[in-house]
């Protein structure tokens, strides 16, 4: 279990999604953002998912083959 878990369950509350999805999300990065936006009144909102936009290019999803990499 590590913190990428609990991201993963906070995605599938704010999606809506059934409970155990949260277990088979895409790895989660330690330095990705995940964006969750939520505001009175209105569902959450996902803004951002495991996000490395902010890293140099040569630290963004590392253990992806090349061809999945931006």
């Amino acid at each position: 279990m590590s913190h990428g878990n609990l991201i993963g369950w906070f995605v599938c509350e704010a999606l809506d999604v059934p409970r155990p999805r949260w277990l088979s999300l895409p790895l989660h990065y330690n330095c990705a953002l995940t964006i969750i936006v939520y505001r009175a009144g209105r569902p959450p909102s996902l803004m951002s998912y495991n996000d490395m936009g902010h890293l140099p290019a040569e630290l963004r999803g590392t253990d992806y083959p090349d061809e999945f990499r931006v």
